[in-house]
C-alpha cells in the first residue's frame, strides 16, 4: 500500500486506499491487440484435399422405445 511521507516528526503515516488500475489497463490493452490480430487469422480458409471413401455408410444404433 502507498503511504505519504511524513512532513513533520509527529505525523502518523496515512495509508492510501486507492487501487492502482494501470497494470490492469495495460493487460487489457495487450489482450485487445492480440485478439485484433488473431481474429482475421481465424477466418482464413484452408483447402484440404481429402481422399475419396469406398466405405458403406454405417447404421446407427437402434433406439429402444421405452414402454414403461
Amino acid at each position: 500500500m502507498a503511504a505519504r511521507i511524513r512532513e513533520a516528526a509527529g505525523e502518523d503515516l496515512e495509508e492510501s486506499h486507492e487501487i492502482n488500475v494501470t497494470p490492469f489497463i495495460d493487460v487489457i490493452l495487450v489482450l485487445l491487440i492480440i485478439f485484433m490480430v488473431a481474429a482475421p487469422l481465424a477466418t482464413v480458409d484452408v483447402n484440404v484435399d481429402l481422399p475419396g471413401s469406398t466405405a458403406r455408410p454405417r447404421r446407427g444404433p437402434r433406439h429402444r422405445s421405452s414402454s414403461r
